[in-house]
Formats: structure tokens, sequence, C-alpha cells
């Protein structure tokens, strides 16, 4: 692939994970409407992550091996039998993932 005349090429990536967790449910109502409280928690090991990766004839490879812990917090709110809407948030440590986010959401079925 070119881009703006750069060469940049992605010679290959290997993963294989294992993960291993549990996942808690409730279910509540709020004002008549379906609330579902979950937490989350699971190990995950990563046995032969190696991405490589070349621009320009300068190559670069990182190993994204290693174990880390991920720990989420969910809730959704069916606020009719089409549509919910959901909050989740996360967060990663240990090896070279810290950190986290929160995501919030609406789906509806068809």
């Amino acid at each position: 692939m070119s881009l703006n005349g750069t060469e940049v090429k992605s010679d290959s990536t290997i993963t294989s994970r294992g993960e291993v967790g549990f996942l808690w449910e409730n279910n509540h109502k709020y004002k008549s409407h379906p609330l579902k409280l979950s937490i989350e928690s699971s190990i995950i090991h990563e046995f032969n992550g190696k991405a490589e990766a070349r621009i320009s004839g300068i190559g670069a490879e990182h190993d994204s091996g290693g174990t880390w812990g991920r720990l989420g917090l969910n809730v959704a709110l069916h606020t009719s039998d089409t549509t919910r809407a959901y909050i989740r948030a996360h967060g990663l440590v240990g090896s070279d993932r810290s950190g986290g986010g929160v995501l919030f959401g609406f789906a509806k079925k068809f």
C-alpha cells in the first residue's frame, strides 16, 4: 500500500488468546421497566501476540503477549419491548494494557 508516496506493508499478525472469567447479572424494575445490572470480570492471556510492519523500509515489531485483567459494570434499561438504553464501563489492568472507558448506547429491534 502506498500512502502519499510512502510504502506501507503489514507483514504479519499472529495471535492466540485464552480468557477465563465470570458474569453476575441481577434483574430489577425501574418504573415498571426491566432493568438489568451486571458485573463481569476476567483474566486474559495472550499466548502468541506479535505484529510486524514496515514503512519505507523501516521495520517495527510489537509483542502484545502477556496477561491482564478486565473488570466491567453494565446497566441496561428496557424502555419498551423493542428498545433499550445501556451504559457499560470497563477497565483493563496488567501487562501493557492499563486504562478503560465508558460506552453509552441505545438499541432498537426491528
